[in-house]
């Protein structure tokens, strides 16, 4: 039978964008390329020749003269049965892949190998289009040659899903508390030694605890504020007496714009594209310069910061903020460098300066690095718990799942927010149940931020609750069985014996599983069981079925 979901390679759609002072674009109409021909697209200063074999789609781009390359897209639609509806997942910014399916078939789009460059994938629900684009912000000499990231395209016509998942990684704290600062205020010892008292007093620990906000002015790293000064190492060795990992957030290419790193050196910044050095303008409202990381002075800096941090001041952990200004279109020391190389070889320079067993995250960054180089990247959905929306948990669901099943690399994690009301009426009980369920099949890291030593009884309850049950069931492999819908719920299946149902609509009464396609995942060779209560025909263990707001039943095999 022919497959009725597949690329509509017929005629395909190319645009480039490029121009250093004024952003230019062009869009042509191009072929897809057959066999061992490659097809060949003209364009402005410059011919794109593509190839395609063996699923693979590869590219090269030749400048006919000196042009500042900005991105390149790929634009084709997707063929299918009418009347079906198509799901995607993968879509989010910097995700290794993309999927779509109509249930009964697939499309299936993954960066090949090792990944430097900035590529996303975009999906047109109501154009049936698929976009992909790849972003480089460098110059190009004439004559130079650009060789594209691969990516490999398989249409298959077979498996109801893709079976998508993640492993669990060794080394990764699992639960985190987060000393946070209030807006535009600085972190104070205070709260964290109050913290770090209720915690030994309740002898409830959690992985690691995440100092954020530690410093007045960013980019002036030496420089703690007063009352840190000759106690932050007392204070890491307390967190790890404790059984915890001591940990700081900081954004090592950031520098404010009234810092002494910023007066002495202003020549270490990168200038934009007419000259000027960009501003970035944050939100707390302070604005910020980007170092330029092509500079053998900048990198010595970053070096002697991370030393300072790790041998003097005890922290054994690190979480990366702003990366992303890496990839900025802007003027460097290295111009012809594209904006994901620079941001691959930064994350090699941590790794490298750190060592191969220091935890390492990031948070909103493409995935442009190989396996152990970052221990996690931190998407981050925390949900306000002030709100009763009905709308709101349901699209921070969608979100979550999408982000969760798309990649097979251990290394991509969600990392949550947990709200914990002060009050039960401050959100739904069935957006609290669903998002509790959420965050526990869904994995990666939990994030807490609450000032634990003002929690409510109930609200200490909940928690401690809540963290055994999360690190039970985090782990594991995680799969899709049914896409999520805005109609229909998802339901997603954790090796370690945990069945999540997340009904995404609002209005919908009840929630209601296709038993036979989840026999096609859970069944006996042999005999063909399908699964019913108390029966599935697997090995012995139980699924525990959880269907918010409806409580959950157990099927027990």
């Amino acid at each position: 039978m022919a497959s009725s979901l597949k690329l509509d390679k017929s005629q395909v759609n190319f645009k480039i964008k490029f121009g250093a002072d004024n952003v230019k674009q062009h869009k042509t109409i191009g072929r897809w390329p057959t066999g061992n021909q490659y097809s060949s697209v003209e364009m402005p200063g410059s011919e794109l020749r593509l190839s395609y074999a063996k699923d693979v789609l590869s590219g090269t781009i030749i400048a006919k003269e000196e042009i500042f390359l900005r991105e390149i897209q790929i634009s084709i639609k997707i063929k299918s049965r009418k009347g079906i509806p198509l799901y995607a997942c993968g879509t989010y910014a910097g995700s290794p892949g993309l999927t779509i399916s109509d249930q009964r078939e697939i499309i299936r789009l993954k960066r090949n190998k090792v990944m430097k460059q900035f590529i996303t994938f975009e999906y047109n629900p109501s154009r049936r289009i698929l976009n992909i684009n790849w972003q480089f912000n460098c110059f190009m000499p004439n004559g130079k040659e650009l060789v594209f990231d691969p990516i490999l395209i398989a249409e298959n016509e077979t498996a109801l899903q893709p079976s998508l998942g993640k492993t669990e990684p060794k080394l990764v704290p699992r639960t985190s508390w987060i000393a946070e600062s209030p807006l535009n205020q600085p972190l104070r010892i205070n709260y964290i030694e109050e913290n770090l008292n209720w915690m030994e007093k309740e002898r409830f620990f959690f992985d690691m605890i995440q100092l954020n906000g530690l410093h007045n002015t960013i980019g002036d790293w030496e420089n703690l504020p007063p009352e840190f000064r000759g106690k932050i190492g007392f204070i890491n060795r307390r967190i790890e007496h404790n059984g915890m990992i001591p940990a700081i957030a900081f954004a090592p290419f950031h520098a404010e714009a009234g810092s002494e790193l910023v007066r002495l050196h202003p020549d270490w910044l990168v200038g934009e594209l007419k000259g000027d050095t960009p501003l970035l303008n944050q939100q707390n409202h302070k604005k910020m310069y980007i170092l330029d990381f092509t500079q053998i002075s900048v990198r010595e800096y970053i070096k002697s910061t991370l030393d300072l941090f790790y041998r003097q001041w005890g922290f054994k952990a690190f979480h990366l903020q702003g990366l992303s200004a890496l990839l900025l279109p802007c003027r460097r020391s290295d111009n012809e460098k594209e904006s994901g190389e620079i941001l691959h070889e930064a994350l090699l320079f941590f790794r490298e300066i750190l060592g191969a067993k220091t935890f390492i995250s990031a948070e909103n960054i493409p995935l442009i690095t190989q396996e152990n180089v970052l221990s996690m990247i931190s998407m981050d959905s925390s949900i306000s718990s002030k709100r009763k929306s009905k709308k709101e948990i349901p699209e921070a669901i969608y979100r979550v799942l999408n982000q969760t099943f798309t990649s097979q690399y251990p290394w991509l994690f969600n990392s949550g927010n947990y709200p914990l009301p002060e009050e039960k009426e401050l959100i739904h009980p069935q957006a609290a149940e669903s998002l509790r369920q959420m965050m526990l099949i869904s994995g990666g890291s939990l994030s807490i931020k609450n000032n634990l030593n003002k929690m409510s009884q109930n609200q200490v309850n909940e928690l401690k609750k809540l963290i055994p049950s999360f690190k039970r069931f985090a782990g594991g492999s995680l799969h899709l069985i049914n896409s999520p819908d805005k109609k229909t719920p998802s339901v997603l299946f954790n090796s370690r014996g945990y069945l999540g149902v997340f009904n995404l609509s609002g209005k919908k009464k009840q929630t209601s599983l296709n038993m036979e396609s989840m026999r096609l995942r859970f069944y006996n060779k042999k005999s063909g069981t399908q699964i019913k209560e108390g029966r599935t025909g697997m090995k012995t263990g139980e699924l525990e079925l959880i269907l918010p707001p409806y409580g959950s039943r157990i099927f027990k095999f």
